[in-house]
Formats: structure tokens, sequence, C-alpha cells
């Protein structure tokens, strides 16, 4: 994705997850460095950005958990993400 605020893919939006129970989205970088927290941002929408700074062209990688209504058992999905910066 690219977040240079032109209006397309500017920010991963995986907001659906707050309609599950305990839900977790969060993003590391290539040293396991977490660059998102759904948890710590109260948002399941990242921009791309650390503290509010644009991080650098990268492939980073996301981890998203919950568990569905009545289920015990957490549903988990990882994978990447590359990063654009302009």
């Amino acid at each position: 994705f690219t977040p240079n605020n032109d209006g397309y893919n500017d920010v991963i939006d995986y907001s659906s997850l707050s309609t599950k129970d305990e839900p977790k989205f969060f993003v590391i970088d290539r040293y396991g460095k977490k660059v998102f927290d759904s948890e710590v941002n109260k948002t399941f929408i990242w921009d791309g950005k650390i503290n509010g700074i644009t991080l650098p062209t990268a492939s980073y990688w996301y981890v998203m958990e919950w568990k569905e209504f009545g289920m015990e058992t957490k549903i988990q999905k990882t994978g990447w993400i590359l990063l654009k910066s302009r």
C-alpha cells in the first residue's frame, strides 16, 4: 500500500475485526519491532506510520487474531504487507 494521501491504498483497514470477540491486529518490521498494535492505538486501521512518521518502503508482517462469539478456539491469520513510501 502507498500511504501518500492520494486517496488510493492509503491505509490498511481491518475495522471489521471490531465485530469479533477478543480481536487483535499488529504489524512488525523485519527486525520484529512492533510498528502498529490495535490494542495500543484502539483502531484496526493502519496508515503506515509510527508516532506520526511514515515508515520507509519495506515489507512488514501482520498478525490478526480473534475468536468467533461462542467459540473457544482463536483464529489467527498472518501475512505480509508491502509499504511503498513515495
